[in-house]
Parts: structure tokens; C-alpha cells; sequence
């Protein structure tokens, strides 16, 4: 028997954006099958080995939490104490039954943290290879809601620096505890391999004319900034000046040692550059050293480890920063050595060359001019056809390498030519699919 009410039918009113989470008849209430914000339990299991190794987590003195749910990705944010293993590096842990609201299909943003007597603190992580839209997303980890079920497990275990699912990273604000010298090395490779391999170019993202590329990566040292230096400096080489600047081995890792106080904080924050420009990675997104209570402490980065996706070209040709070697194009790797390994002396002879020849898909093109001046390399075909420049700017003289990477032709000749001056040269490649 329905209630009678004055004036017809209850009515309520909705204000701004609002949710209704039940539904309600005959005084039973229920989320129903079809409602669009189901709950769900999360079930966590995440590696600590490398919070623990340096010197960010103390399984003795801290408590690790997951907590689900940022910038509207559900309901709320939910908390997870993670439970720490009796042996071994790998900590547990879920959410409680039906206590994360979130509608099936979509990402929820999901986040570390630890606790202890002086506070809470989130982990330092970037999503390199974040899609989510927001500025502040790419601080986030990521999972997916199941379209099926009431429950979803998420997996950080892996070990390296750029992987989405890898293991955390934590600050660690104490102090060293005594005095001690960094010493910092930087792997090179990456910025070398994108720019005098591939033809890349690496920008300064606050908007400084210094652009990085094969050629005159050769001539600009490398400078570290941040923090960890004493401060952020203005993004120049005068700013930076020789205090900041790394010293090169020869054979593409620079180094630089940096002395601190024992009232030091034990977590260290960095940036790296190529000619004083920000041009390592975007903005806000830096490296973190952690800092052992001992004489000396070592740590090891490759140059742009923290944005991997800036040092891709395609699929086929990047920087794979998982591994040391990094080299996803293999042969077009061994091919490019580093710039200081080819000679300095001015040239007396002009010289054009390719290897590998037969190549597929890309081989590395290599020329020699004795005079300084406009250098042009163009390839054709067989019918006269120009297929590609890759060359056509003034350059000094010297010997100068740029990569030919013929993924959309199809196998046959072609024709590289080589105009500097009077003087043409030609050479005949051949691509094999």
C-alpha cells in the first residue's frame, strides 16, 4: 500500500555534482547488479628490496601503506597496511571487502607510502610512460578496474628504474649521520645514442636556444643542478659553472664527486644537463640519491632515466633504459661509436661510406670533408627519385656520420650523394627486407 503524501510524490533536490550510491524500495537498500559504482577489495604485493637497499625503508622502524583512489579515480581514498614478509624483501597486503568504490573499466591512481615516528611520507615516483589526462597524474601507478568480479590484485616487482610497475623508490629526510663524499656517475650513452645514431635532438624544455644534437654533442660538457649541488642554479654554463661540472672518462661516462656535512639530509635530489640547459627530462621530473651513513657513497644513472619516452624515436630505434647496454637497434649501436672516438685531425681527402651495406632497416652513413662549408646528403633511386635528405647545413670539416633508416622503402639500390663545395661523391646501398 503506498504512503500518501501531499502533493504527489517525494521529491528531493540534487546540488552541484552529486552521486546517488543506493537504491532503496520497500525498506531493503542495495547497490544492484547494474549499479555503475560497485565495490571492490585490492589486493597488493610490492618488493621492497629497493627501498630497503637504499636506504629509504627500515623494515624495523617503518610501516608501508597503499592507498587507492586519487583525483576522483574512485569514491574515496582507500588505505592498505602492507604486511612485511618474515623472509625476503616482499610485502602483502589488501584493502578491506567492499571498501573501494570505482566504476568497472576505468583506472584508479594508487600510490606508496610509509610511516614512522616523524610522519608519512609518499614514495618519489614517475609514471614515464604515463596516458592518464592531469598534470599531476604521472606521480601516480596505475590500475584497471575489472569489468568482471569484486576484487583485482596489482604487482610492483620489478627491478629497474623506468618501468611502471617497478619497486619504490623513498626519501629519506634524516640525517647521514656523518661526513661523506658522493661520488656520481652518469652514463652518457642515451643522449649520444638518440642524437649522433638517430638524428635526434634534445631541446631546452624552459625554452633556451641550445639545441643538442650529433654534432655538437661532441664540444658540451655535462653539468649536474639541483639540491644536491647546494641548490637550483639558473639553467646556464655560467651559472653552473666548474663546481658543477662532471668529468669525462672518454669512452661516455662522466663523473663528479661532492663532499657533505654529517647534519646532511640523507636523500639527495639532482637534474643533469648537456651545455648548462635543462635538457635532460621535463620539469619537476629529477633523480634522487639516497645517502649511507659511510666515508664514501656511490651512484650510478643514465643520462634521462627519468623520462625514457625522450629518448625514442620509434619502436624500433630508442634507448632502452632497463637495460646498461640500453641498444634496441642493435647493429645501428655498435656502428655509432661516441663522437670522441673518431679523430680530430683535419682531414685531406673526401670520403663516403655506409655500414652495414647490405642493411636493413637502417644503416649509419659516414663522410668526410676537408674544408668547412654547406655538406648535403640526399639518397635517390635507381629512376632518380629523391627518397631522403639527411643531410643539408653547413658543417666544419671533419667527419660527420648520420644514420639512413629506410623503414617505408622497399628493397633495392639506391644512390647516397654527397655535395660539399665543387666536390659531388656517390655511393650505391643496397636495402635487404
Amino acid at each position: 500500500t503506498w504512503e500518501e503524501t501531499i502533493g504527489g510524490n517525494r521529491t528531493f533536490t540534487l546540488s552541484g555534482d552529486t552521486t546517488l550510491y543506493w537504491k532503496c524500495f520497500s525498506n531493503e537498500c542495495s547497490w544492484g547488479d547494474e549499479f555503475p559504482f560497485p565495490e571492490f577489495e585490492v589486493n597488493f604485493k610490492v618488493n621492497m628490496a629497493k627501498a630497503i637497499n637504499t636506504n629509504g625503508f627500515d623494515k624495523a622502524k617503518d610501516t608501508l601503506i597503499a592507498r587507492i583512489g586519487f583525483l576522483g579515480t574512485a569514491i574515496k581514498t582507500v588505505d592498505a597496511k602492507l604486511s612485511a614478509p618474515l623472509l625476503g624483501t616482499v610485502f602483502t597486503g589488501k584493502t578491506g571487502v567492499d571498501s573501494l568504490v570505482a566504476v568497472r573499466g576505468t583506472t584508479v591512481l594508487y600510490q606508496y607510502y610509509k610511516k614512522n615516528a616523524a610522519g608519512e611520507f609518499e614514495e618519489f615516483y614517475f609514471d614515464n610512460f604515463n596516458t592518464y589526462p592531469g598534470s599531476a597524474a604521472p606521480k601516480f601507478r596505475k590500475a584497471v578496474v575489472p569489468l568482471t568480479g569484486n576484487s583485482f590484485s596489482t604487482e610492483d616487482l620489478l627491478n629497474d628504474n623506468v618501468s611502471t610497475h617497478r619497486q619504490p623508490f623513498f626519501r629519506n629526510t634524516n640525517p647521514v649521520g656523518v661526513p661523506t663524499t658522493l661520488t656520481l656517475e652518469v652514463n652518457g650513452s642515451p643522449a649520444h645514442f638518440l642524437t649522433s645514431c638517430l638524428g635526434g635532438k634534445l631541446n631546452d624544455i624552459q625554452g633556451g636556444s641550445l639545441m643538442v644534437d650529433g654534432y655538437n654533442i661532441k664540444s658540451l660538457p655535462l653539468y649536474v643542478n639541483g639540491p644536491a649541488t647546494g641548490g637550483w642554479q639558473p639553467w646556464d654554463s655560467l651559472s653552473l659553472g666548474l663546481p658543477r661540472r662532471m668529468t669525462y672518462d672518454g669512452s661516455g661516462r662522466w663523473s663528479i664527486s661532492i663532499d657533505y656535512p654529517e647534519e646532511a639530509a640523507i636523500s639527495q635530489e639532482f637534474k643533469l644537463s648537456i651545455g648548462g640547459a635543462d635538457n635532460e627530462a621535463g620539469f619537476g621530473n629529477n633523480h634522487m640519491a639516497n645517502l649511507f651513513p659511510t666515508s664514501t657513497n656511490n651512484t650510478k644513472v643514465q643520462f634521462g632515466d627519468i623520462q625514457p619516452s625522450r629518448y625514442k624515436v620509434d619502436d624500433q630505434n630508442y634507448w632502452d633504459f632497463t637495460s646498461e647496454t640500453g641498444i634496441i637497434n642493435g647493429d645501428l649501436g655498435l656502428m655509432c661509436p661516441w663522437p670522441e672516438d673518431v679523430p680530430d685531425e683535419t682531414p685531406q681527402n673526401f670520403s663516403l661510406s655506409a655500414w652495414p651495406n647490405p642493411f636493413n632497416p637502417a644503416t649509419l652513413i659516414s663522410c668526410t670533408v676537408p674544408t668547412s662549408g654547406r655538406l648535403s646528403l640526399k639518397v635517390f633511386d635507381l629512376q632518380g627519385r629523391q627518397v631522403a635528405v639527411l643531410l643539408d647545413e653547413v658543417r666544419p670539416a671533419g667527419v660527420h656520420q648520420v644514420p639512413f633508416r629506410a623503414e617505408g622503402l622497399s628493397s633495392g639500390v639506391y644512390l647516397v650523394r654527397m655535395q660539399s663545395g665543387n666536390r659531388q661523391e656517390s655511393l650505391k646501398v643496397m636495402l635487404v627486407k
